[in-house]
């Protein structure tokens, strides 16, 4: 079975405004916040064959940070 899964990137520079496409990347804060969750996701036994992201820095070094944490890089 075939399963979808999303992620959204932790707290931006921008923290209470709308980022829209402009390139802002995560914060430490925001990367720590990935880090605590990528494990349930390694610990549910999610493996990923592809992975897809917008061409944004915080959604790119969102998406680092999980397949880091879950040992998938």
């Amino acid at each position: 079975m075939y399963k979808l899964v999303f992620v959204r990137h932790g707290k931006t520079s921008w923290a209470d405004k709308f980022t829209g496409w402009t390139d802002v990347d995560v914060t430490p804060e925001g990367i720590e916040q990935t880090k605590m969750f990528a494990p349930r996701l390694k610990e549910a036994g999610f493996t990923f064959d592809l992975a897809y992201t917008s061409y944004l820095k915080r959604a790119i070094r969102t998406l680092w940070t999980v397949l880091e944490a879950t040992d998938q890089m």
